[in-house]
């Protein structure tokens, strides 16, 4: 097969093209990842401290019926 210096040009450059466009899809992807755990941490975080305050309302109740 016989390619002229232009279908080169016109290959390479589209080589290009689909390497920046994967890269930049790549970085999009990783920036989305990076923000979904932070959240998956800060709910996880809350659900920590809901089990914790939940724990001192048992506490609570529990002294409650016992002065009772």
């Amino acid at each position: 097969m016989d390619m002229s210096l232009y279908q080169i040009i016109l290959l390479s450059a589209g080589v290009v093209g689909v390497y920046v466009k994967l890269s930049v899809d790549i970085s999009k992807l990783a920036l989305r990842l990076d923000i979904h755990e932070k959240q998956t941490i800060k709910i996880q975080e809350s659900i920590d401290r809901l089990l914790k305050d939940v724990q001192e309302i048992k506490v609570l109740l529990a002294k409650n019926g016992v002065d009772n």
